[in-house]
């Protein structure tokens, strides 16, 4: 109940109850009895979680089967609410939070990407209001239906190479912009693609990352592969594995230019940039080879 309250409390939308995500659990040899251990909070203490609703309740997370099913029996739901509140005057030191934040943004003065200090400090400085009205009524209402395990298919290679320029991401059609080529299989079937540009830059609806975009129409739909890189490894010469965080690729399709569906992922490959630079119109170029995760087609 602790753990699922404070992933709640500091936004861990990421971990287990708000994603399935970013967990373990330890089954102790004393007492046969499971135990969760914390896992991958950087995205904490944010609101901004781009996979759901933004009409999630503030005051639970409950996409993961254990805390679902828990929620929906009115007496653990209470108990949750109990331990939450509980949490909140005893634990959730708004003082000592900012000061920390403050403390650590000093330790990593001058260190890139900065940005996201005042969004911590608003989160913290807000969380409990943010809750109030959910905690008065007995906790937020959760109606989102339980989802089915995400297991990943894993398809066939993909491959790639790219030379574009920095900030063409703004472009009013990618598929006149730069070269490339792409070679693209979707479950056993290869996508022929009769125009494909590439532009790179960074996307906003990513952090902001230095991203890498390739663009394509195959008959109503438009294909894209959309590599993704940590500022710092976004330089000349420099070649990563797919890591699943600091780099990663994103297979997506829109059809009739409106329903917009995620494929898959990259894994299990590499990515090389022979040029780069994050200046306006820095040359873009490259290579990049992975195999393809895809996502379970009632996920998509």
């Amino acid at each position: 109940m602790t753990f699922w309250a404070l992933e709640t409390l500091t936004g861990h939308w990421d971990g287990y109850s708000g994603n399935r995500n970013n967990f373990y659990l330890y089954r102790s040899p004393t007492d046969s009895k499971f135990h969760f251990i914390p896992w991958g909070p950087d995205l904490s203490f944010t609101n901004a979680d781009p996979f759901h609703s933004p009409k999630r309740p503030a005051s639970v997370s409950a996409s993961a089967t254990l805390a679902s099913r828990l929620y929906a029996v009115p007496e653990v739901r209470a108990a949750y609410v109990t331990r939450l509140r509980e949490l909140l005057e005893t634990v959730w030191d708004e003082t000592a939070l900012l000061a920390e934040v403050d403390r650590i943004d000093a330790l990593l003065e001058g260190a890139p990407d900065d940005s996201g200090v005042s969004e911590i400090k608003a989160f913290i400085e807000g969380r409990e209001k943010h809750m109030s009205t959910e905690l008065a009524a007995g906790g937020g209402e959760w109606n989102e239906k339980e989802s089915n395990d995400p297991c990943f298919k894993v398809g066939a290679a993909i491959t790639g190479s790219f030379e574009t320029t920095f900030g063409s991401i703004s472009a009013a059609n990618p598929m006149v912009v730069g070269n490339a080529s792409l070679s693209l299989v979707l479950e056993g079937k290869s996508i022929k693609l009769t125009s494909l540009g590439v532009v790179a830059g960074r996307d906003k609806e990513s952090r902001n990352e230095p991203v890498v975009r390739f663009v394509g129409l195959s008959g109503s739909s438009i294909f894209g592969v959309q590599l993704f890189f940590e500022e710092p490894l976004f330089r000349s010469g420099e070649t990563q594995p797919f890591q699943g965080f600091a780099t990663w690729g994103m297979v997506f399709e829109i059809k009739n230019m409106s329903a917009f569906k995620v494929w898959g992922f990259l894994g299990s490959g590499r990515i090389t940039l022979e040029q780069a630079g994050l200046g306006k119109d820095d040359p873009v170029k490259g290579s990049f080879s992975g195999t393809l995760f895809e996502t379970p087609e009632g996920s998509r």
